[in-house]
């Protein structure tokens, strides 16, 4: 962690490589990445301007990397599950630092703490799709045979 102590030391040019590698590791390019020459004393990082398609992958990998479990995904209409209720749903979208999940079948979503988000197996896939295939159905009139 840096404090104000320190910050005083670090070289500005290994920060921008330090940061490069880790924005290249998510998949993520800042073109105008550099040191900012204009004040050399406060040691400024220009970022520079990256399309809409690099900002929301810079916004997933913040997510992903916010304590979320490497591997979860946080994309709008992936199914989860929330540890806390042991509710499955679909990813919704995001209200300040929650996930918001609505249910499979229909219903009420829900706010949940994205570390306590972990992405549905294939088993749990299956049958959360099983259940809202029947709830269409006899929401629709129809007879579910199975």
């Amino acid at each position: 962690m840096v404090t104000r102590d320190t910050e005083k030391a670090i070289d500005p040019y290994a920060a921008v490589e330090s940061l490069r590698t880790a924005l290249g590791d998510v998949g993520v390019r800042f073109p105008s990445l550099g040191v900012d020459l204009g004040s050399p004393e406060l040691k400024l990082i220009g970022l520079g301007r990256i399309s809409a398609a690099v900002a929301l992958r810079l916004a997933d990998a913040l997510r992903a990397g916010g304590g979320v479990s490497a591997g979860v995904d946080l994309r709008v209409d992936a199914m989860v599950v929330d540890t806390q209720g042991d509710r499955l749903g679909f990813v919704a979208g995001f209200e300040g630092p929650c996930v918001r999940i609505r249910p499979v079948a229909g219903g009420r979503g829900w706010d949940a703490d994205p570390v306590r988000v972990r992405p549905a197996t294939e088993a749990e896939r299956l049958a959360a799709l099983g259940e809202r295939n029947h709830a269409l159905n006899l929401a629709s009139g129809r007879r579910w045979l199975g």
